[in-house]
């Protein structure tokens, strides 16, 4: 997640909401190449429970302190 915040700081993008895919994302441009980035929310984990919750499952998390704060205020 921080090279996510590293390239949002160094390029300023325009984050949108992929409403198909539902999940937040931004392009850039480095080198005369467009990138794509998708990354994790409080809002697409939010939706994502929501649905483990619809269908009875459960989640299971690894590489615990590699996100957001915020995501754990979810669970």
């Amino acid at each position: 997640m921080q090279a996510v915040l590293q390239l949002m700081a160094q390029h300023t993008p325009d984050i949108e909401w992929d409403k198909e895919e539902r999940e937040h994302h931004f392009q850039y441009q480095a080198k005369g190449v467009v990138h794509e980035v998708y990354f994790p929310t409080p809002r697409a984990m939010e939706e994502r429970l929501e649905l483990v919750a619809k269908a009875g499952g459960g989640v299971a998390i690894w590489e615990l302190g590699q996100g957001v704060e915020r995501f754990f205020d979810l669970l």
